[in-house]
C-alpha cells in the first residue's frame, strides 16, 4: 500500500443540501409487506429525498455553496480551484463543472474540472484538490462541490436501487494554510469489478450512460465481499501503516452505503458505536455526498480540532481512505431545497 500525504491544508467549511420531496420506504406499493419491512430493516434506510422533476445536480450543488458566501462571507474571487464530483451532471457536454463557474460567480481564472466518480468521490476529491491548488497564490480557496441525482437513473421497481437511494449535493472549502498539518490518504480502484455497479439499458446491454433507457443495477453480494474483503483490510493497513491506534481517531466517518454493509464493517474494524455516525436512515445513500451529509447532519458541532478517518468506497470498484485533523471548521445547517 501507497500512503500519500499532502501538508499544509485545512477544511474550513461544509454545506449539503437535499432536495424537498420526500418518498418513504415503507410507502412503496410494490413490494409485499413482509418484504419490505425486512429491507427497511436490513438496509437501514427509512426516508430519501428524490429530485423534483427539473431538478439538477447543480441545483444541489449551487444550494450547498451559496451560503458558504453568502452567511460566511467568503470571497467567490478568491475560489482558486472549482472541483466538482458527480457521476450524474447536468449534461454530458459541457461539463457542470464549467456551468458551476458562472452560476456561482467565480472568476474566469478558476481553475475548472469535473471528475467521474461515485462513492468514493468525496475522499478522493480532497486529495485532488489540494494536489490542484498547490501552486496557487496562498489566498486562493479551493471549493469541491460533490454529489448525485442517482433517482434520475433508477429502474421503477427495482428493490435492489430504489429503497437506497436518495440526492444530495455538497460543498466543502479547502485553504492552503502553509501549516505543518499533513493528511494522508491511500487510494484504490479495481476495474474487474466495474460490473457490480453499473448502467444498463432497458435490454440488459451494458450502456455508457444514462440515456432514459437505461438504469443503474447493483450486484449486492459482489459489493458486500468486496467492502470486506477489500475495503476493510485495506483501512486496517492504512491505520498500521500511520501507527495510529484507534483511541488515536475522534470519528470514523464512512461513505453510507447500507446498513448492513457499514455494520459489518464497523464490526469488522471493531469501531465503537459512538465513533461511527450514521446518516442512513434520515438519507439514505447520496453517493459521493454521503460523508459531507454526515458531517452536517450529526457532527454539525463536534468537528473542531478532530482526527477523523474517512472512508469512501464503491463505483469503480474503488476505495479510498484518508486521515486527517481538523482545526476550526464551520458546518452549515442542511439546505433544504
Amino acid at each position: 500500500m501507497t500512503v500519500l500525504t499532502t501538508t499544509g491544508y485545512a477544511l474550513k467549511a461544509i454545506s449539503a443540501s437535499i432536495p424537498s420531496q420526500v418518498e418513504l420506504n415503507s410507502d412503496i406499493n410494490w413490494l409485499p409487506e413482509s418484504e419490505k419491512k425486512t429491507l427497511i430493516k436490513t438496509i437501514g434506510i427509512r426516508k430519501r429525498h428524490v429530485s423534483q422533476k427539473g431538478q439538477k445536480i447543480s441545483d444541489l450543488c449551487i444550494g450547498a455553496a451559496n451560503p458558504i458566501f453568502d452567511d460566511l462571507k467568503y470571497r467567490r474571487e478568491d475560489i482558486g480551484v472549482l472541483l466538482l464530483i458527480t457521476q450524474t451532471g447536468d449534461h454530458q457536454i459541457p461539463s457542470t463543472a464549467a456551468i458551476l463557474q458562472d452560476k456561482l460567480g467565480l472568476s474566469h481564472d478558476c481553475i475548472v474540472l469535473e471528475v467521474n466518480l461515485g462513492c468514493s468521490g468525496y475522499v478522493y476529491g480532497l486529495w485532488l484538490i489540494t494536489a490542484l491548488i498547490a501552486n496557487l497564490p496562498r489566498h486562493k480557496l479551493g471549493l469541491l462541490l460533490a454529489g448525485d441525482i442517482t433517482s434520475m437513473c433508477l429502474a421503477k421497481n427495482d428493490s435492489g436501487t430504489v429503497p437506497l437511494f436518495s440526492d444530495a449535493g455538497s460543498a466543502t472549502i479547502i485553504q492552503k494554510t502553509g501549516s505543518d498539518n499533513t493528511w494522508h490518504f491511500s487510494l484504490h480502484n479495481d476495474g474487474s469489478g466495474a460490473s457490480a455497479i453499473k448502467m444498463f439499458n432497458v435490454n440488459g446491454n451494458k450502456t455508457p450512460e444514462f440515456v432514459g433507457n437505461s438504469y443503474l443495477k447493483l450486484d449486492g453480494i459482489s459489493i458486500y465481499n468486496f467492502t470486506l474483503r477489500q475495503v476493510v483490510p485495506s483501512i486496517i493497513d492504512f491505520i498500521d501503516q500511520l501507527k495510529l491506534s484507534k483511541a488515536d481517531i475522534d470519528f470514523f466517518i464512512f461513505h453510507q452505503a447500507s446498513k448492513i454493509i457499514n455494520e459489518a464493517m464497523r464490526r469488522r474494524l471493531d469501531i465503537p458505536l459512538d465513533k461511527f455516525p450514521y446518516s442512513l436512515e434520515e438519507y439514505g445513500n447520496t453517493s459521493s455526498a454521503t460523508i459531507p451529509v454526515t458531517m452536517v447532519t450529526q457532527l454539525q458541532k463536534k468537528l473542531n480540532n478532530k482526527s477523523l478517518l474517512l472512508s469512501g468506497f464503491g463505483t469503480g470498484l474503488s476505495w479510498v481512505s484518508a486521515f486527517l485533523k481538523t482545526g476550526s471548521i464551520q458546518i452549515l445547517p442542511l439546505v433544504v431545497l
